[in-house]
C-alpha cells in the first residue's frame, strides 16, 4: 500500500483503508519504506521462496514509481524485479510476465556496468514470451 502512494492513478488508500501502519500522506509512506527497507525486502523474500507468485508480482506493481524514485537504491531494484520477473513468468498472464521483464531490465540498465548482462539474459526470452502473449490474444 505504502508503494501504490507513488503511483498516478493510486495515491491515498482508499477510504476505510485501516493498515498497521499511517499511511495518511506521501511522506509517511516514503518514510515507512525507508525505516523498514530491510524488513519488507526480507518479507519478498520469504514470498518468494514460499512460491507466493501473486503476491510477490503484486509488490513489484506496488514498488515501480517508487523504485523510480530512490535510483540510489538499484541493488535492491535489481533483486526485487528479479524476484518479480521471476514469480510473474509462474503466473498464467504472458503480458504481465513482460511488464515483469522490463522493470527487472530498467534494473539491469540503469547500472551501467550491467548492460550486456541485461540484453544477454532477457532478450530471448522476452521474445518467447511475447509470441506466446500474442498468440494467447
Amino acid at each position: 500500500m505504502a508503494g501504490r502512494w507513488f503511483e498516478p492513478d493510486h495515491g491515498a488508500p482508499p477510504p476505510g483503508y485501516k493498515g498497521l501502519v499511517p499511511l495518511v500522506t506521501q511522506e509517511e509512506a516514503r518514510a515507512w519504506l525507508e525505516v523498514e527497507r530491510d524488513t519488507w525486502l526480507a518479507a519478498l523474500r520469504l514470498a518468494a521462496a514460499a512460491d507466493r507468485h501473486e503476491q510477490v508480482a503484486e509488490l513489484g506493481e506496488a514498488m515501480r514509481w517508487f523504485a523510480a524514485c530512490t535510483p540510489h537504491w538499484l541493488s535492491d531494484w535489481l533483486e526485487v524485479f528479479g524476484l518479480t520477473r521471476a514469480a510473474a513468468a509462474r503466473l498464467p498472464d504472458r503480458r504481465r510476465e513482460l511488464w515483469h521483464m522490463n522493470r527487472h531490465v530498467w534494473a539491469f540498465l540503469a547500472i551501467s556496468s550491467r548492460v550486456d548482462a541485461a540484453l544477454r539474459e532477457s532478450a530471448e526470452r522476452a521474445m518467447e514470451v511475447y509470441r506466446l502473449a500474442e498468440g494467447n490474444t
